[in-house]
């Protein structure tokens, strides 16, 4: 439910399971479709039993955030937003199915800290990067800037998560 881009599909495919995605975005369903992924555009809050059948399991990672608009939540409508969807994942697993959601909160101190200047934080950039680029035992390290540290920590962890909850019986 918010297939994105496709990595978890693409765990599935690897692992030789069936996976559906479903997205409101054209440009991740093209991407998804590119990729022989069987993928749809369809409002995740609206799925029905119907629509594609039952799963042994629901899957969505980084969408939750996204299911309740600005205007929704202003006008008081979080609760009922929210409510509807775990019916839906409800109505789409059958007695013992799994369902995994992955969501993003911050509070207003982490927000803040993320967000503040900090003169030594990058004072310490400024130092490795100078490192890297003119001393010669430190020029391997530039591959590390070549890695994207969120595929790393989505292959290592949060892949094995996804594991530990579709091999639940």
């Amino acid at each position: 439910m918010g297939c994105g881009w496709g990595p978890f599909l693409n765990h599935l495919r690897n692992t030789g399971a069936k996976g559906t995605g479903l997205t409101l975005s054209e440009g991740q369903y093209n991407a998804c479709k590119s990729k022989a992924f069987d993928v749809h555009i369809k409002d995740v809050r609206t799925v029905k039993p119907e629509d594609f059948g039952a799963f042994d399991a629901v899957v969505s990672v980084g969408a939750f955030e996204h299911f309740c608009s600005i205007e929704e939540y202003k006008a008081g409508k979080q609760e009922q937003i929210y409510r509807d969807f775990f019916e839906t994942v409800h109505n789409l697993l059958p007695d013992g199915g799994r369902f995994y959601l992955q969501s993003m909160t911050f509070s207003k101190k982490w927000r803040k800290m993320f967000r503040q200047f900090n003169l030594k934080k990058y004072g310490l950039y400024l130092a490795f990067l100078v490192k890297c680029l003119f001393r010669k035992e430190y020029r391997h390290l530039i591959d590390v800037f070549h890695i994207n540290p969120i595929r790393v920590c989505f292959e290592r962890d949060i892949m094995e998560h996804y594991r530990m909850v579709l091999e639940q019986k």
